[in-house]
C-alpha cells in the first residue's frame, strides 16, 4: 500500500471539518514539494477541483519532476449532449488535462460521474486512450458497490472508492476480493469521512446527529485499546490487504506532516480489526455518502 495525495483542497474550499479554507498557491507548492521529498509519488486531481490541475501542473513544470504518477478524472458533465461522440469528447478532455499538468500521459484516468460506467462505449473509448499511450489505467470513482462490480465487468483496471472504519461496504459486499482476483487496482478515499470522524460531538451538523452514536462507539474503542484515533483510522485501512493506495487530502503543510508520520507508524492489530468489522458494519448509506448528507 502507498499514499496518494489528493489535491481537491488545493483547488477549492472542501471538507466538512476544514476551518482554514483553500491554501495559497505558494503554500500549495510547499505541500506538494514536501510530499515528493517524503516519498509520495502519486497525486490525484480533477477538472472539477477548480484550480487543482493547474496548480499541480505548474508545480511539475517548475520542478521539472516527471517521476510522479498522476491520476485525473473526466469532467462530470462531459456527456451532457449524449454518448454518440464520447470518444472525441473524452480525447478532448484528456488532452486538456495533459496540457494543464504538463505531461504526455497519465498513470490513471477515471470517470468522475460514476453512472457513466453503465455505458460500454465510454470504457471502450478509454481503452482506446490506453492503446494510444495517453493513459496506463482507466476506471471510475464510485460511491456504491454495484458501480464497482460494473467496472470489473467493463474491464476497468482502476477503481477509486470510499472506505473507512465506518464505511466497510467494499469489504462486506465482496467487491474488494473480486477486484483483487481480477487484477483491478483499488484506491480508497475518505478514510476520515471528509473529517467527520475527527469531529467533536458538539460540532456535528444536525443532519448528521445519528452519526454521534457511532462516533461515541469509536471514541470508546480508542480508549479501550489505547490507540489514538487517527492511528486507529489509518491503521485499520492499512490492515486491508486488497487496497493498493490511500488517497488523502490536507488543508495545510502541518496536516501533511502529521498524516505521513501517522501512516508510517499506524498499526491495527488483528483483534482490533475484527472488533471494528463487527461494530460498524451496518451504518446506513445516507450517513456514509456525503452527496446524500442533508437531503
Amino acid at each position: 500500500m502507498e499514499l496518494c495525495l489528493g489535491t481537491v483542497q488545493l483547488g477549492k474550499n472542501y471538507g466538512i471539518n476544514n476551518k482554514s479554507g483553500k491554501p495559497s498557491e505558494n503554500d500549495s507548492f510547499k505541500i506538494l514539494d514536501y510530499a515528493v521529498q517524503n516519498g509520495i509519488r502519486c497525486f490525484d486531481t480533477a477538472p472539477a477541483y477548480e484550480d487543482a490541475e493547474r496548480i499541480l501542473g505548474d508545480f511539475i513544470a517548475k520542478t521539472k519532476n516527471k517521476n510522479v504518477h498522476l491520476i485525473s478524472k473526466l469532467r462530470p458533465d462531459c456527456f451532457e449532449s449524449g454518448f454518440e461522440n464520447c470518444k472525441a469528447a473524452i480525447e478532448k478532455e484528456l488532452k486538456s488535462t495533459l496540457q494543464k499538468l504538463h505531461v504526455e500521459s497519465l498513470y490513471g484516468y477515471i470517470l468522475h460521474r460514476s453512472e457513466d460506467i453503465y455505458h460500454p462505449e465510454v470504457t471502450e473509448a478509454l481503452s482506446e486512450m490506453k492503446r494510444q499511450g495517453l493513459i496506463q489505467k482507466y476506471g471510475v470513482s464510485i460511491y456504491e458497490m454495484k458501480e464497482g462490480f460494473e467496472s470489473i465487468k467493463n474491464n476497468c483496471t482502476l477503481v477509486q472508492m470510499p472506505f473507512s472504519v465506518f464505511d466497510q461496504r467494499g469489504l462486506h459486499s465482496g467487491f474488494l476480493k473480486s477486484a483483487q482476483e481480477k487484477g483491478v487496482e483499488v484506491d480508497v478515499r475518505s478514510v476520515f469521512l471528509q473529517g467527520l470522524l475527527m469531529m467533536e460531538e458538539k460540532d456535528v451538523p444536525e443532519y448528521l446527529k445519528p452519526m454521534t452514536v457511532y462516533l461515541n462507539r469509536l471514541n470508546g474503542l480508542c480508549k479501550e485499546t489505547g490507540i489514538p484515533k487517527k492511528q486507529l483510522l489509518i491503521g485499520y485501512v492499512k490492515s486491508i490487504k486488497e487496497i493498493q493506495k490511500i488517497v488523502f487530502g490536507v488543508d495545510n503543510l502541518e496536516q501533511l506532516k502529521e498524516f505521513i508520520e501517522i501512516y508510517n507508524s499506524a498499526v491495527c492489530p488483528p483483534d482490533v480489526t475484527a472488533q471494528i468489522n463487527q461494530l460498524f458494519q451496518n451504518i446506513k448509506e445516507d450517513l456514509l455518502l456525503p452527496y446524500k448528507w442533508g437531503k
